[in-house]
């Protein structure tokens, strides 16, 4: 899997030389708007790799997952490491870690214990 990260709008980020080379059957585009933390940080992208035995997976989000700092407790306590303080790092790596045959199977046990963001009215 082949990452690009870089601060900045998409055109500053890639010109069409760019995607022109980068290859591969599938892509992920994420932009941020920072409604939590600094916009300005490369550790609080909202999109987050895992491997395991089925291979890469990559996932975006925009949201908040209000029991992560539980699930990352959780993970960590089991060995997993976290390289940056963003939900959907936890997120990943619940869904990686889950059991199953196919990645379906892992993020149909893995959603259920995530618990999301709830807006006042």
């Amino acid at each position: 899997m082949r990452i690009v990260r870089r601060m900045g709008l998409v055109g500053q980020v890639f010109s069409e030389n760019d995607l022109g080379v980068l290859g591969g059957r599938a892509a992920i585009g994420h932009t941020r708007y920072s409604t939590t933390g600094s916009s300005g940080s490369r550790t609080r992208s909202r999109w987050s790799c895992a491997s395991r035995s089925l291979g890469e997976l990559a996932i975006g989000h925009n949201g908040n997952c209000i029991n992560a700092r539980d699930l990352r407790e959780g993970l960590a306590q089991k060995g997993v490491p976290f390289t940056t303080s963003s939900d959907t790092e936890v997120i990943a790596q619940m869904i990686a870690r889950e059991d199953g045959a196919t990645w379906t199977n892992r993020l149909a046990r893995a959603l259920p214990k995530l618990q999301g963001g709830v807006v006042a009215r």
